[in-house]
């Protein structure tokens, strides 16, 4: 189910993608921006900061596990 709306998201996933519930990615609408290789598991509660800037690409036969932050922070100054 969670990969399902990865897709729909706009998530490039490759074929026999695992992902266990408790995903988060931000921004909103930032999906675009997340490539997942085939054969890759994500664990529970997995994260992603996506910065406009920047894209996260996960290989193929990659394991990840739980409570894991990929980010980037774009700081601008006022």
């Amino acid at each position: 189910f969670p990969v399902t709306i990865l897709k729909l998201g706009g998530a490039k996933i490759g074929r026999k993608v695992i992902v266990w519930s408790g995903f988060d990615v931000r921004p909103f609408g930032a999906l675009e921006r997340l490539e997942i290789g085939d054969r890759t598991f994500l664990n529970k509660n997995f994260r992603a900061g996506l910065a406009r800037e920047f894209s996260v690409t996960i290989g193929s036969d990659c394991s990840i596990g739980p409570d894991v932050s990929f980010g980037f922070i774009v700081l601008y100054a006022l």
